[in-house]
């Protein structure tokens, strides 16, 4: 809605550690397929990345394998991002802002405001 509003743009950034595992069809060697689990990690994002283009806004998707809150602090320092939006796990709000969490690191690294929404 605030997209809407300001006639922003919306990135939808995933930073993703999980591997996708294949192995060769020669060797049987298993080996880490970083196509395939950025493939993976892609069809979940496109429902919401469809229904944000429908609704009027510019969206684009970005998706970069390691760590969570290296990689958003890394695209921050990259573009010109005025606002974050994270969604989390946590059961409640001060384990999301422990020094562990990745809200924690992202809201110590940004030079921009951080909205983080529950996403329990």
């Amino acid at each position: 809605m605030q997209a809407v509003e300001f006639s922003a743009g919306l990135i939808l950034f995933h930073a993703y550690n999980t591997l996708g595992v294949a192995a060769s069809e020669t060797t049987g060697a298993r080996f880490y397929d970083y196509a395939a689990a950025a493939r993976s990690e892609m069809q979940l994002l496109e429902p919401l990345a469809k229904h944000v283009q429908d609704a009027g806004v510019p969206c684009k998707m970005v998706f970069r394998p390691g760590l969570a809150a290296d990689q958003i602090i890394t695209f921050l320092r990259e573009r010109e991002i005025d606002r974050i939006v994270m969604g989390t796990q946590s059961a409640s709000a001060l384990a999301a802002i422990t020094r562990q969490s990745v809200v924690y690191k992202v809201l110590a690294g940004s030079h921009c405001p951080v909205i983080t929404l529950c996403l329990n």
